[in-house]
């Protein structure tokens, strides 16, 4: 009787991201997006311009010309996009705190959301809806809604942001 022979078996463990990487907008579709949502959602935005801006950490970095508020004047609008080997990272924005105006705020952020999603503009203006009915009014205290899996939005007092895990 021959002997049989066992083979070592050799296990490995793969870090999977908590979101698949089909999930995340190329920084391409990303600013897209974010580029025709005002005109997608009939948002009422200024026309913005998306400018490239020295890599920080080796990310690709856009930023929006920012637009002074219209009742102080003194808040300035401005969005900056970091991306990764084409990839979203992440997105933010500064916003009017709880008391001000709902405009731009809203705007700003369903910008953000429809540029990261591409949802439909209904399941946009709900999504934003929620997430402003989340923020809280305590400085530095932020709030979390998750997009999709692995994907939030987070809005504190004066800024919106999404991240990912």
């Amino acid at each position: 009787m021959k002997a049989l022979r066992v083979m070592p078996i050799v296990l490995f463990a793969i870090m999977v991201p908590a979101m698949g990487a089909e999930q995340v907008p190329s920084c391409d579709l990303f600013r897209k997006r974010f580029v025709e949502a005002p005109r997608i959602l009939s948002l009422r935005l200024p026309p913005q311009h998306l400018h490239v801006e020295p890599p920080e950490l080796k990310d690709d970095t856009w930023r929006t010309d920012g637009w002074p508020a219209e009742d102080d004047g003194e808040m300035w609008y401005a969005t900056g996009i970091h991306c990764h080997d084409g990839k979203f990272v992440d997105v933010f924005s500064d916003i009017d705190g709880p008391d001000g105006a709902l405009h731009p705020t809203f705007d700003l952020i369903a910008r953000s959301i429809y540029a990261y999603t591409g949802w439909d503009a209904g399941k946009v203006v709900r999504t934003t809806s929620d997430v402003l009915k989340g923020r809280s009014r305590n400085l530095g205290e932020i709030t979390n809604t998750e997009l999709t899996p692995g994907a939030y939005a987070k809005i504190a007092t004066v800024s919106f942001g999404i991240e990912l895990d």
